[in-house]
C-alpha cells in the first residue's frame, strides 16, 4: 500500500512539472495545410492615373492581361486573374504560390512587354504561422499595398 502511495505521489508530481514547466515546444496541433496567399491589384495608365482595365472605356479587355511563373520555362501554364468587387471597386486577384519565399510572376498585357512582379513570403509570428505577403515588386519597384491593394503603373 506504501508502495502504490509513493508511485502516486510521484505519478502526479511529474504531471504538474510537465504541464506547468516552461517547455518551448508548443504542443498546440496546427494544420499542416497552407492556406493560399493572394495579390489583390488594380493596373493604372502611369499617365493618367486611370485603371486600363475597369475604367470607362477600358484600354485593355479582361482576355488581355495573363502571368508565367518565371519557372515555367515554356510558357505551358497560363495564369489568369480573377475579377473581384464591382462596378468601380473592381480589382483583379491572384493566388501566389507560397511554397517559397517569394513568387516571380512575368505580367503580359496584350502584346505589350513582359514585366516582372515579385511577391516575397514571409510567415506571420502566429502560434500557428501561416503564409503571408512581406513585399511587393514591380520591375524592381517596391509597391505598397494601400487597403489591401496594390496600384500597378503601366
Amino acid at each position: 500500500m506504501k508502495f502504490l502511495k509513493i508511485a502516486l505521489a510521484l505519478a502526479l508530481g511529474k504531471f504538474f512539472l510537465i504541464s506547468c514547466s516552461d517547455n518551448s515546444e508548443d504542443l498546440t496541433g496546427c494544420l499542416e495545410v497552407l492556406p493560399p496567399v493572394y495579390l489583390s491589384f488594380n493596373v493604372l495608365s502611369a499617365e493618367s492615373e486611370r485603371d486600363v482595365f475597369f475604367s470607362t472605356p477600358p484600354e485593355y479587355e479582361l482576355k488581355d492581361l495573363y502571368f508565367f511563373r518565371s519557372r515555367d520555362t515554356n510558357r505551358s501554364d497560363t495564369i489568369r486573374p480573377k475579377v473581384e468587387g464591382s462596378g468601380e471597386e473592381r480589382f483583379f486577384r491572384i493566388e501566389v504560390d507560397n511554397t517559397g519565399r517569394s513568387d516571380t510572376l512575368s505580367m503580359n498585357i496584350g502584346a505589350n512587354s513582359q514585366d516582372r512582379l515579385t511577391v516575397t513570403i514571409k510567415n506571420t509570428d502566429d502560434v500557428c504561422p501561416v503564409p503571408t505577403i512581406d513585399k511587393i515588386h514591380f520591375n524592381n519597384t517596391e509597391l505598397i499595398p494601400e487597403n489591401g491593394k496594390v496600384k500597378i503603373r503601366k
